[in-house]
C-alpha cells in the first residue's frame, strides 16, 4: 500500500510513480521468492480534508488522488494477476481527526478489520 502521503504531490505524477514503485516491487518480490508468491495490492485511505494541517489547501487535489489511485491498483492488481483490497473510505473521519491523515488506534483497528479477511483470504490458498 502506498499512496497516502503521496497523494500530495498534485503535479499530475502521484499516480503514475505510485503504481510504478507497487509493479517495481511485485516484480522484485516475484523474483525473489517466485512467481507464485501471494500478493495483496491495498488501495489507500480516505484523508480528513478538514483535519488537514500544511496541504489543507490541496485538500480536493489530494481527495481526487486517493480516488484515481484506487482505480488504478484496482486496474493493475488485474493486469499483474495479483489479489486487490481498498481501505478508501472505511475509515471514520473521527479516528482521523488529529491530522487528517494518520488515523488514531480505533482507525487502525477498523483498517486491520477491514483487511483481516482478505488476508486470510489470500493466506488460505
Amino acid at each position: 500500500m502506498l499512496g497516502t502521503n503521496d497523494s500530495r504531490d498534485v503535479s499530475g505524477q502521484c499516480v503514475p510513480k505510485a503504481v510504478g514503485y507497487i509493479t517495481e516491487m511485485i516484480s522484485h518480490a516475484r523474483k525473489v521468492y517466485g512467481k507464485n508468491i501471494r500478493i495483496l495490492v491495498i488501495a489507500p485511505p480516505n484523508i480528513r480534508k478538514d483535519a488537514l494541517v500544511a496541504s489543507k489547501p490541496i485538500a480536493n487535489e489530494r481527495e481526487a488522488n486517493l480516488k484515481a489511485l484506487e482505480k488504478a491498483y484496482r486496474e493493475l492488481a488485474e493486469k499483474l494477476d495479483v489479489k486487490f483490497a481498498s481501505i478508501y473510505g472505511v475509515v471514520p473521519d473521527a479516528t482521523l481527526k488529529g491530522d487528517g491523515v494518520h488515523p488514531n488506534p480505533e482507525g487502525n483497528e477498523v483498517m486491520a478489520d477491514a483487511l483481516l479477511p482478505e488476508l486470510v483470504k489470500l493466506v488460505s490458498k
